[in-house]
């Protein structure tokens, strides 16, 4: 359960501060305590409930999915609630970090299908190391003036594993010597 940060004005407003929030998309109950530090420390205080929080994200959190390094890689049936093709995935080894994987097209960041639940890129071949990868995705809601998920924090909402099979790592050179 999360703790509203601040409630503004007439209390119509409520804020998590400034922490992304990476639950899964669902509907969500918002409770109410009528008191505040201590006398609303833990869930069993918010006892009245008032109002529903729909929250747009990929659902569950846990869609695993495999591809083999050397072909085209085709993610389909990703489920959420209410997915757009303005969303974007990205494989990164840690989900809201700068470091973009090499050997994936277009570094590895693909926008959802027209349907919201397939994800490829394009007609190219992933040619990166076998391994498991975390698929990190962004809500085309965070639009920017410059354009959505733009930067790689905007990759904070972990939905599952990629996992690449083929050879790890891709450098194995060795020497033999004849006879």
């Amino acid at each position: 359960p999360g703790t509203v940060s601040a409630v503004y004005g007439s209390g119509a407003v409520a804020s998590w501060g400034s922490s992304l929030v990476t639950a899964a998309g669902g509907r969500y109950q918002l409770c109410w305590c009528e008191g505040f530090g201590a006398q609303c420390s833990t869930a069993e205080h918010f006892r009245v409930q008032m109002a529903m929080l729909t929250l747009i994200g990929a659902s569950p959190l846990s869609q695993h999915r495999t591809c083999v390094s050397g072909m085209t890689c085709v993610l389909d049936d990703l489920t959420g609630l209410g997915l757009t093709s303005d969303d974007v995935v990205a494989v990164l080894d840690t989900c809201g970090s700068t470091n973009l994987l090499p050997g994936f097209p277009a570094s590895g960041i693909s926008s959802l299908s027209a349907t919201g639940d397939i994800l490829e890129w394009s007609i190219a071949e992933i040619s990166s190391a076998g391994g498991e990868y975390r698929l990190c995705w962004c809500s085309g809601q965070q639009a920017t003036p410059a354009g959505h998920c733009d930067s790689a924090a905007s990759y904070a909402t972990d939905i599952g594993t990629l996992t690449v099979i083929g050879v790890s790592p891709l450098n194995q050179d060795r020497t033999c010597v004849s006879g």
